[in-house]
């Protein structure tokens, strides 16, 4: 049996989930006004408040965790994919209210991204930004780059969130 590193669950933020998909993505690449269906991991959940939680080991964010609120017993379930990550950051949100405030102004969002969203992730290692009445919790990986696992969150057969490690040795 592999024995795995603790980490400390520290909470960023909750987000008020009243769509039906909620996103991990990298935090500065933008969202297209086109794009229906996520290209990013994503799993369908119930309405409610989500409690998003950064995994912190040795100091450094090793993970990111967002589950619903009142949830006591939640295990991994299957691997969702792998978030691709090119600014060293992460953000999670709402994608259909995200989705339908990129669609309103494409070139506020533009401007936001380049702007707001990118100087909050390079000053902070994580916080809450807001486009629009869209909440998005963005944390950076501790790591930097790369394609990280995302799993949905499982609690008594219903998806409750998701689960994405920014390092190989927390995987198990």
């Amino acid at each position: 049996m592999l024995n795995l590193p603790v980490m400390e669950p520290v909470q960023i933020t909750t987000l008020a989930i009243e769509g039906e998909r909620l996103i991990i993505k990298d935090a500065m690449t933008m969202l297209y006004e086109e794009a229906e269906t996520p290209e990013w991991p994503y799993v369908a959940v119930e309405h409610g408040e989500y409690l998003v939680w950064a995994l912190i080991k040795d100091g450094q964010n090793r993970g990111v965790r967002v589950s619903l609120a009142g949830s006591v017993d939640a295990k991994r379930g299957k691997e969702l994919g792998r978030v691709s990550v090119d600014h060293g950051a992460v953000a999670i949100c709402e994608y259909d209210a995200l989705l339908a405030a990129v669609k309103t102004d494409p070139d506020a969002y533009s401007d936001w991204t380049e702007d707001k969203c990118e100087s909050a992730v390079w000053e902070n290692e994580s916080g809450v930004l807001r486009f629009g009445d869209v909440r998005i919790a963005y944390l950076k990986t501790g790591v930097g780059d790369g394609a990280f696992p995302v799993w949905e969150l499982v609690e008594r057969n219903r998806v409750i969130g998701m689960e994405c490690l920014f390092t190989s040795e927390l995987e198990a």
